[in-house]
């Protein structure tokens, strides 16, 4: 009885022994086992190899017992009994489930799929399970290391449009507010509105250079006005100005005290309203361009050391106190295009002596004041004027003399009002008409002189 207990035993080690090289040789790194809670055995499922981890059996009858659980069994190891048989256990883990390996020195159960692998007593039975569970296995492994591939190049995929959805943002962010009507930092520390689709109007300076060039495009629109740009800069002496400049609006250079020189590239044909406002840097004659037409009020007002103008031979108007304060003025001569004077235009220039009256002359300002806080007591108006405009040297009381060409034939009304200064008067002899309040204030007019066709002439006090 001995001997055939001892030949079973044999029988169970040899097939036991193959069964564990079997298992040994084949690389079940990717074993994934699974419970069949009605029979309480384990089926294993082929993956992908993975790096075997190899540890010696510990107590075989720990297995018999039951006593390895499930959370013995982990997802990422397999542990593979690889040499001699002795009296320890095989503990192969994957997820939450465990793999058991039952021994009761009769037989051994190694379950697959839906066959099983026997050895019973005197007997050897290996029964293989079928392939294609294995095969399934496999090729699910292989589409999760597809899909863990996918999900990675998608990551760097993202990391990629990360980046460039942050480059646009920035660029976003730089080009913000350059649409019409929006006010952007632009280069050369110039700021803009966009007019239209092609031209800007500059609006303000923000650099600290002593010489400026303005340049012709900014951000690919042309420069076509400005306003306000260096209003109040302390620092600027020269500044020269773009060929595509048309407009030259208000306030440009206004309280720039340092201003010395400004160079016209281009056909502007007015100076904005107190565009030159306060430039007392300005030394000597001051030269406006040709082109110019009209001149804003207070365009060049307080303009202190200013001696001279040269005005452009087209030029048809000056605004009110176009050239207010400019104590250092002595004389002007203005062209006969001129058509229109607002009031005060040479307002307190104190120094100022001598000024021509305009062949064209038929508008003035209405509070007057044109010659008012000057030095100039005679003003001789030329032949072929033939109508004083209304209140043309209305508070001039500095004015001592005036002399009227033998062509006038109206003095309109506040013509010489208030004019304190005016002792004498002479009609010339083809006048006809005298105002309202032409001599209104005049309180030191002691004589006026008129031939006989002037006395019998319509004239209104």
């Amino acid at each position: 009885m001995y001997k055939k207990a001892l030949a079973g035993f044999l029988a169970f080690i040899i097939v036991f022994s193959d069964v564990v090289c079997n298992v040994s040789a084949k690389d079940y790194s990717g074993i994934n086992p699974r419970v069949d809670s009605d029979e309480h055995t384990y089926t294993f499922y082929e993956q992908e190899a993975t790096e075997a981890k190899v540890q010696p059996f510990e107590n075989l009858q720990d297995i018999e017992q039951g006593e390895v659980t499930e959370s013995d069994i982990t997802q990422d190891e397999t542990i593979v009994q690889d040499g001699p048989i002795t009296d320890e256990n095989t503990e192969i883990e994957d997820g939450n489930e465990n793999t058991e390996i039952e021994d009761d020195n009769e037989n051994t159960e190694i379950e697959e799929g839906d066959e099983s692998t026997e050895t019973e007593g005197d007997g050897e039975t290996i029964e293989s399970g079928k392939d294609e569970e294995a095969e399934k296995t496999e090729g699910d492994d292989e589409s999760a290391d597809k899909e863990e591939d996918k999900d990675a190049e998608g990551t760097e995929e993202n990391d990629e449009n990360r980046v460039n959805i942050e480059d646009d943002n920035s660029q976003k962010q730089e080009m913000t507010g350059t649409e019409i009507g929006i006010q952007t930092l632009a280069e050369n520390d110039f700021n803009y509105t966009v007019l239209n689709g092609s031209y800007i109007k500059l609006t303000s300076y923000s650099g600290t250079e002593v010489e400026v060039v303005i340049p012709e495009s900014i951000d690919g629109y042309a420069v076509q006005a400005m306003e306000n740009v260096f209003k109040n800069n302390k620092t600027v002496e020269v500044v020269t100005l773009p060929e595509s400049l048309e407009i030259l609006g208000g306030s440009n250079f206004y309280n720039c005290t340092k201003l010395k020189r400004v160079v016209f590239n281009s056909d502007i044909t007015s100076i904005g309203n107190s565009c030159f406002y306060g430039c007392s840097g300005f030394q000597g004659t001051l030269s406006i361009p040709e082109s110019v037409t009209e001149i804003g009020a207070s365009a060049y007002a307080n303009c202190a050391g200013v001696i001279d103008v040269a005005f452009p031979v087209g030029l048809r108007t000056v605004g009110n106190n176009a050239f207010m304060g400019c104590t250092s003025l002595t004389e002007v001569e203005l062209p006969d295009s001129v058509n229109s004077m607002g009031a005060g235009v040479f307002k307190n220039c104190s120094n100022l002596t001598k000024v021509n009256y305009p062949l064209s002359w038929s508008e003035a300002g209405l509070s007057g004041e044109l010659l008012r806080g000057t030095k100039v007591r005679t003003i001789t108006v030329p032949e072929g004027v033939e109508e004083l405009p209304q209140y043309v040297f209305r508070d001039c009381s500095n004015l001592v003399t005036v002399n009227l060409p033998g062509s006038l034939t109206t003095i309109s009304a506040n013509a010489f009002e208030n004019c304190t200064g005016i002792i004498n008067f002479i009609f010339p002899e083809k006048l006809k008409e005298v105002g309202n309040y032409a001599f209104s204030g005049c309180a030191n007019l002691k004589s006026v002189s008129m031939t006989e066709s002037t006395a019998h002439s319509r004239l209104t006090p």
